[in-house]
């Protein structure tokens, strides 16, 4: 229609015209410029008026150490409201300018957050704030090797004392502090500058507003975020200074704070645009954080799997190192969850990371008693037993994580069970081994033929001597006293072990020698001498388990876990027979 209602006009008329126009053009153009530099000194005069109020009143601030910095919080809350509120009156110029030369906008905005960073979020004030928050330390990074290993039994004062010097919560208020105090700082002046700006007036590109008002608001609050990234305890790549716990601990509170910052009602506009940048900036700092304790999870399985203190035969490898220290280190976990232990099982990360090193425990647990060298006849069984049953009872005792390492826990009882029907298999016939192979035999015999051929294939005569000479009770009194020794010098104090082990074995002892006695008794009409309880007797006496049960007690919960693994069950007698 413009066209042709530009050429029906005279040409005269139509050069008059777009000459007309063009000066329009030119007029407005300067006119915005204008109004644009008015309306930005404005905006730097009230701050200057803010900010000398601000400063003149900085002393009324409490000077105790906890309040100082909530009272710094509060004082840049009110001024940051009174400078808004002032600019509240000017809204119909950037309206203005939102008509006449949208183009102008984006430089505004630019020197709103210039004007904001140094002022009222300055650098020079986030540090005081920051400085001001309740144990701002940095402690040197801890590694898992430095740890203290766990014990199942009781521990001495010693044990105690350094669990307690590690097991304090790192850094937790400060982080705490600075995301309760600070970020409904940064959520007003997303809320405001999406308002000022009508940022949020159109709802058809709400990626496009949320992005102009995140540029925006990152550049108002550059400051707090530096300060909040050294509080976090996010450092530059190649840092020695990173503390692993420390990113952690700013998980849990991270997470914490996201839901205060949901936009739960979906109200749309300025309300939903502040919220989202909220959100934003959490998960960024949430994001480096995790991936900085992530990193050294990495770091600390590939320690693992160096099997450090392992040796190579696999004979006395004991408790791993790697496997002592894990408990330790949980235990620090659940201390830095200020209160609620619940909160490590329902972080997503912390889940999946301890999952990882207990998975990296047994891959180097399977390794060690796999690798070439390693005595196949009970030094791997061993390994596995000890190792496996340390890791099952010493998580069980933990209900934080007792869901996060519920299927390992499954695996090491099932592992355990398994080293320990192979191991008192292979220790039992290799102590009884003639009466073992005499017993077998006239089994198959029977079997295959009855108990009426039995003495052609094995005479009575051959089967008493045997018995004599094997069977004696000096003979197998001196036999189950060194299998106790044997198995003393297998099994670790630390694992806690030898006591259940052996109770295992004496159960196989009596179901064996009441098999014994049975096959003695209805093939040859030989009562068996001493019986199957005489042995257990024996087996008990030599252990010193008969006089006294006070020395079960006196592996504290120890009680507990040699019913657990009990309750294991085992199938030796099968391997035997």
């Amino acid at each position: 229609c413009a066209r042709s209602c530009f050429s029906s006009l005279p040409n005269t008329s139509h050069r008059c015209f777009l000459m007309s126009h063009q000066t329009l053009l030119t007029t407005a153009g300067i006119f915005c410029g204008e109004l644009v530099e008015i309306f930005v000194s404005v905006m730097e005069q009230l701050a200057e008026q803010i900010l000398t109020s601000m400063d003149a009143s900085k002393n009324n601030a409490s000077a105790g150490g906890e309040s100082q910095h909530s009272a710094i919080a509060q004082q840049i809350r009110e001024n940051q409201r009174r400078y808004q509120s002032s600019l509240l009156v000017y809204m119909p110029l950037v309206e203005t300018l939102a008509s006449l030369k949208p183009e102008s906008l984006p430089l505004v905005r630019q020197a709103y957050s210039k004007i904001v960073s140094e002022g009222i979020l300055s650098k020079k004030r986030m540090k005081v704030y920051f400085k001001s928050l309740p144990t701002a330390y940095y402690e040197e990074p801890v590694e898992l090797r430095e740890y203290p290993p766990a014990s199942l039994g009781k521990t001495g004062p010693e044990h105690a004392r350094a669990l307690a010097e590690m097991m304090v919560p790192v850094n937790a208020a400060d982080i705490e502090a600075a995301l309760t105090e600070m970020l409904p700082v940064i959520a007003r002046e997303a809320y405001f500058t999406a308002a000022l700006f009508g940022l949020a007036a159109d709802d058809t590109d709400k990626k496009k507003n949320f992005e102009a008002v995140k540029k925006s608001v990152d550049a108002s609050a550059i400051f707090f975020n530096k300060c909040m990234i050294r509080v976090c305890g996010i450092w530059s790549r190649g840092s020695n200074k990173i503390d692993a716990m420390l990113s952690f601990v700013a998980t849990v509170h991270l997470q914490r704070s996201m839901a205060g910052y949901l936009d739960r009602q979906n109200r749309g506009g300025e309300h939903s645009l502040s919220l989202a940048y909220v959100r934003s900036t959490i998960l960024n700092l949430k994001e480096q954080v995790e991936k900085q304790w992530t990193n050294w999870i990495k770091e600390q399985i590939e320690w693992i799997g160096t099997h450090p203190g392992v040796p190579i035969s696999g004979k006395q490898a004991g408790v791993f190192a790697s496997f002592a220290r894990l408990p330790t280190y949980v235990d620090h976990l659940v201390a830095c969850c200020g209160g609620e232990p619940a909160t490590l099982s329902q972080t997503k990360v912390a889940r999946r990371s301890l999952q990882r090193m207990a998975q990296a425990l047994f891959d180097s647990l399977e390794v060690c008693a796999e690798r070439e060298g390693v005595d196949r006849n009970y030094a791997a069984d061993v390994m596995r037993m000890e190792n496996s049953y340390f890791f099952a009872q010493t998580m069980q005792v933990r209900p934080e994580v007792r869901d996060i390492f519920e299927t390992h826990v499954q695996l090491a009882t099932a592992a355990c069970k398994d080293a320990t029907d192979s191991y008192l298999g292979w220790m039992i016939q290799r102590e009884f081994k003639p009466l073992h192979a005499l017993f077998s035999k006239i089994s198959k015999i029977r079997k295959e033929v009855g108990d009426a051929d039995i003495p052609i294939h094995v005479p009575k005569a051959n089967f008493t001597r045997t018995l004599a000479r094997e069977g004696g009770r000096e003979v197998l009194r001196e036999k189950i006293s060194a299998l106790h020794g044997r198995m003393e010098k297998h099994l670790c104090p630390e694992s806690q072990l030898l006591s259940v082990t052996w109770k295992q074995l004496v159960k196989v002892l009596y179901e064996w020698f009441g098999r014994f006695e049975k096959l003695s008794s209805q093939c040859y009409g030989v009562r068996l001498e001493p019986s199957a309880v005489d042995v257990v007797r024996m087996a008990k006496a030599a252990a010193g388990l008969a006089s006294s049960n006070s020395s079960q007690a006196s592996l504290g919960d120890g009680a507990g876990r040699r019913g657990s693994l009990a309750s294991m069950g085992t199938s030796t007698t099968s391997v035997l027979m």
